[in-house]
């Protein structure tokens, strides 16, 4: 009989005893100043010192004091060299940047050595977990991504309070893993087209059936980012394209839905394994990381499907950060039971009933279709938002006390007392108290109920320091 997933993992995981571990440098290559910049290239040991790996990492050039921090991953088949621009691109805007090359995913990069060897073998033996999960090539590649990280907390011009983790494709499902193995290390995780349930659709789940179910149970307890993604505790956004070959929005879909974080997404329409703004990636940290310098993204919420005489109206709340107005809305639909890379997806208008709620319908031919859906939005800034994935033929019924209402989730102090304030206005002297209530834990999410005769409300957090 096969071991539950939780014994397998208590007693064999071939990650989390690098959590915490940090580690030494084992040859200084090169260090330039450049406009503005030092670019530092240096090899650490890894893996109880069995590898070495490469990394690129970029300060602004004099540094003092603490700055927010930023650790990339790269594509497969790329390398440290790849993130280099953005790690450049971050350190002139304030942040401290690192890329790494990761061994058995980066491709041409003989500076990262496993075993003596250069590692350049990208995704060979991905799924082999014979004799243990710690013989997969996965387990170098992410105990050198966690070492990467905690080497980078330990600058000592990085406030490790504000540290973030973003990747693509290979370095995207990095990013997810790293943001459930560190937990609250990590502040904010941006992945681009980088999830985890491989098995509900993706490129490598037809390869789950040469897999006994042992191995199969083993490698998606260690392996598979969407089975650590229930610890993520950082402000985590994904940028998915519905008809990526490799991450299916299915995959996507299933990794959202475990992580019980502040979270946030784009289902982004007929595109495959390409982003839909380069841009989101910085404003996403900078806003998390830096105190809010940048506005957050809107956050839209299906609350409702329902039927219609055959048709499917749905209703979409819409949290809108201060600084942001939404530009365009639609829904989106596309055929489920076509190869996602095939799907086309066509899009819908909707019906903006107040700045916080759209409506609009799916026809019931659509329905009978049980065609898959979600509602996407754009704001002023081009960031882009999405609803979740839904199904044409699932009716979704409003949850009467908390229509209207928004969480909003913020920092805490275990044990401190706050009060929830809102305002129409912003102005000085108009805020109101809402609730007080005592903080149970490091992040706190409340209930903000919006005024549906308002036609712009903001809320605020006050921490109570008489109480």
């Amino acid at each position: 009989m096969a071991l539950g997933v939780s014994s397998i993992h208590a007693v064999t995981d071939p990650l989390i005893g690098y959590v915490d571990s940090v580690p030494t440098v084992a040859e200084e290559i090169s260090s330039v100043d450049q406009n503005g910049l030092t670019i530092r290239k240096f090899r650490y040991h890894s893996r109880d010192n069995q590898n070495l790996i490469f990394a690129i990492l970029v300060t602004p050039r004099d540094v003092t004091g603490k700055l927010p921090a930023v650790m990339f991953y790269h594509a497969g088949g790329s390398k440290a060299e790849t993130e280099e621009s953005a790690a450049k691109y971050f350190a002139t805007r304030g942040f401290i940047g690192m890329a790494i090359s990761i061994p058995s995913i980066c491709s041409n990069c003989p500076e990262t050595i496993v075993g003596g060897n250069p590692k350049t073998d990208r995704e060979k033996s991905i799924l082999y977990v014979e004799g243990g999960p710690e013989n997969n090539v996965l387990a170098d590649a992410m105990i050198a991504a966690l070492e990467g990280f905690n080497f980078l907390a330990a600058h000592p011009n990085v406030d490790s309070a504000n540290m973030g983790v973003t990747g693509t494709s290979w370095g995207g499902y990095t990013t997810t893993m790293m943001a459930g193995l560190l937990t609250n290390k990590v502040k904010a995780a941006y992945s681009i087209y980088g999830s985890g349930y491989w098995d509900r659709g993706s490129f490598w789940s037809r390869y789950f059936g040469n897999l006994g179910p042992e191995d199969l149970e083993t490698w998606l307890t260690y392996y598979d980012a969407g089975r650590r993604a229930n610890t993520i505790t950082a402000s985590y956004y994904i940028d998915a394209p519905t008809n990526d070959t490799y991450f299916w929005p299915e995959a996507v879909q299933g990794t959202l839905d475990a992580i019980p974080s502040n979270k946030n997404h784009s289902f982004n329409p007929n595109r495959n394994h390409s982003q839909a703004n380069s841009k989101s990636r910085y404003q996403w940290m900078v806003h998390y990381l830096k105190g809010g310098e940048l506005p957050g993204f809107a956050r839209p919420t299906l609350v409702s499907a329902l039927d219609n005489d055959g048709q499917l109206d749905l209703t979409v709340d819409l949290q809108i950060p201060a600084g942001v107005s939404i530009t365009s809305a639609n829904v989106w639909y596309a055929d489920p039971d076509l190869a996602v890379t095939e799907r086309q997806w066509i899009s819908l208008p909707t019906q903006k009933v107040d700045d916080g709620t759209y409506t609009a319908q799916l026809a019931s031919s659509l329905v009978q279709d049980k065609v898959m859906y979600f509602m996407r939005f754009e704001d002023n800034l081009g960031n882009y938002t999405s609803t979740d994935m839904g199904y044409a033929d699932e009716v979704i019924d409003p949850v009467s006390s908390n229509l209207g209402k928004y969480p909003v989730t913020f920092s805490s102090e275990l044990g401190a007392f706050y009060t929830l304030e809102t305002s129409a206005t912003m102005k000085s002297g108009s805020w109101s108290d809402v609730s007080t209530f005592k903080a149970v834990d490091s992040t706190t999410t409340v209930l903000a109920k919006r005024d549906k005769d308002l036609n712009k409300q903001f809320w605020r957090v006050r921490r109570d320091d008489d109480e």
